[in-house]
């Protein structure tokens, strides 16, 4: 688990996060494990050779933070944002983390050891190099991302199919479109994801793209919910 300060201190944000850390001194080790940080505000944070191992940064602004050194396991890299996050190419990968499409459209190029160390597919790998032109987020480069996505969704991969859906629903890189988004999150659903289930729940909960069906939405609710998924089991 993460020691309390350290993440409490945190998410006060980057410029708080790094007084803290100028005052207790670089050399401390910083226990991030199991930290949920969806959605912080840590741009240009300093995270040298912390533990973010199980961490969960989805949402998370990371621009130009420095994650030299920092230990990765099973980290979550869902929609966060990683534009000129620094020391990306010397992480620990203890083990494989995840890193969806949202987060390669979004951030731009990044170190291909990084992606290799999160266990993207050597394929996946090369076709990004071939899109890169220089640095920064281009038009072209997220293009690229997600016409990769749509076609490892069109060829089952949930996760895909369920990226695609948010990508529909939030609008990004895509046009909104509430069908198609709940379409590709039924395809997802249907193979098991949990996130996906969820969201499937949602759209019939307040008929956005479907119908409104209370008892379709409570099915599906329970679906997330019985593999663990925190916000079904509020729900």
């Amino acid at each position: 688990m993460s020691r309390p300060e350290h993440l409490a201190k945190l998410r006060e944000g980057g410029a708080a996060w790094n007084a803290w850390r100028e005052q207790q001194g670089h050399h401390q080790l910083v226990d991030l494990k199991d930290a949920t940080l969806r959605g912080a505000a840590l741009s240009h944070a300093d995270l040298t050779r912390a533990d973010l191992t199980r961490a969960d940064v989805s949402g998370a602004n990371l621009t130009g933070a420095n994650l030299k050194e920092a230990t990765l396991a099973g980290t979550v890299f869902r929609n966060t944002t990683l534009t000129g996050a620094k020391g990306l190419d010397q992480c620990k990968h203890l083990s494989p983390s995840t890193i969806d499409f949202r987060t390669l459209a979004r951030s731009g190029p990044l170190p291909e050891g990084f992606l290799r160390g999160c266990g993207l597919p050597d394929d996946l790998i090369a076709y990004l190099r071939s899109h890169r032109k220089g640095e920064g987020v281009t038009r072209d480069y997220g293009d690229a991302v997600i016409k990769w996505c749509r076609k490892t969704a069109e060829e089952g991969n949930a996760e895909a199919q369920h990226n695609l859906a948010l990508m529909y629903a939030k609008g990004e890189g895509l046009p909104q479109d509430w069908v198609e988004a709940v379409r590709w999150c039924q395809k997802a659903a249907d193979q098991g994801h949990a996130g996906a289930q969820y969201n499937l729940g949602v759209a019939h909960q307040t008929g956005v793209g479907v119908p409104k069906d209370p008892a379709e939405a409570v099915k599906w609710y329970r679906k997330a919910a019985d593999q663990g998924y925190a916000g079904a089991q509020c729900s």
